[in-house]
């Protein structure tokens, strides 16, 4: 590709990612499987995302270079973090085969779109994702989250403050918001104290702060709170308990204005209008006993 075609399919990605950002927005930062094989987009034409056969590089018919990729923790390649970079093994098949068109980002520098599996049937984009290196040796791609940073050949060359920078920017990007992907599917999109259901209006807040040794980014850690009621959580106004294992409970500065937060999913004290495990929606479970004495500890003035 040159000149204008490449300029075209630039701009026909920007579009395009621009229009996933926002559908995934709108859900909670994930977009289901059904939505990836068939996208409508601004223009009123649908394209596939993905590869049908849940191969992880798509190449589009008409598209010079890979539009998207997709990653899972369970799935068969072991891509991996290195230094603040991601590491991406080469599709299997042929030789070249689909890998050849992750290449050609590379050596036109277009972005592609990433998807992260957060749970069955649900992927987290990111976008912009820059190829930045190509290993046939070890059979992996390296990619970057920031262009800055796709003119450098690999971690070994960052300064401890470029490192901890890219490293930041892969927390960021990457685990945070599928974090919030997760806890978003788990409390289907719903405040879990004023049930307010616009998950663009909703965060997702660490139940132990993810500043800690114990606040790992994972959905029993985690409540869904609107904006106001998550700075209230933060502030000591709401308070965090579990009908299941007790009063273990968040106390605020001042109790009078206190609401209890029941946390969901919690087995039986989950809401009965929301659907268990079986019914459509993704495995769920409690949140931990170590978190929820970790919440009364921090209320009583310290960490355990």
């Amino acid at each position: 590709m040159a000149g204008d075609a490449l300029d075209d399919e630039r701009l026909r990605r920007e579009v395009i990612a621009a229009a996933v950002m926002r559908r995934a927005d709108e859900l909670g930062g994930y977009l289901p499987w059904n939505e990836l094989s068939d996208f409508p987009l601004p223009d009123g034409t649908r394209l596939r995302l993905v590869d049908g056969g849940r191969g992880g590089i798509w190449n589009p018919q008409g598209f010079g270079a890979t539009l998207s990729i997709l990653t899972s923790p369970d799935g068969p390649y072991p891509d991996r973090e290195d230094g603040g970079f991601l590491q991406y093994s080469y599709q299997k098949g042929p030789e070249g085969g689909k890998n050849l068109k992750l290449r050609a980002a590379m050596e036109h520098r277009l972005p592609v779109i990433r998807f992260d599996k957060v749970a069955k049937g649900a992927y987290h984009p990111i976008y912009p994702v820059f190829v930045v290196g190509d290993n046939p040796i070890t059979r992996e791609f390296t990619l970057t989250l920031d262009e800055v940073l796709r003119a450098l050949p690999g971690s070994q060359t960052l300064s401890p403050i470029e490192k901890a920078y890219a490293a930041r920017l892969v927390r960021a990007r990457v685990h945070q918001p599928a974090f919030r992907a997760r806890v978003m599917l788990a409390y289907e999109g719903t405040c879990c104290v004023c049930t307010l259901k616009h998950p663009e209006l909703l965060d997702a807040a660490h139940i132990i702060e993810d500043n800690q040794g114990d606040g790992d980014p994972v959905v029993p850690n985690g409540l869904s709170l609107c904006k106001i009621h998550h700075a209230a959580y933060d502030r000591l106004l709401v308070g965090h308990h579990s009908r299941l294992r007790g009063q273990n409970q968040r106390t605020p500065a001042r109790g009078d204005r206190r609401t209890d937060v029941a946390p969901w999913p919690a087995g039986d004290a989950r809401p009965r209008s929301r659907a268990s495990p079986g019914e459509g929606g993704p495995a769920r479970s409690g949140a931990p006993r170590d978190s929820l004495s970790a919440c009364s500890s921090r209320a009583r003035g310290g960490w355990p």
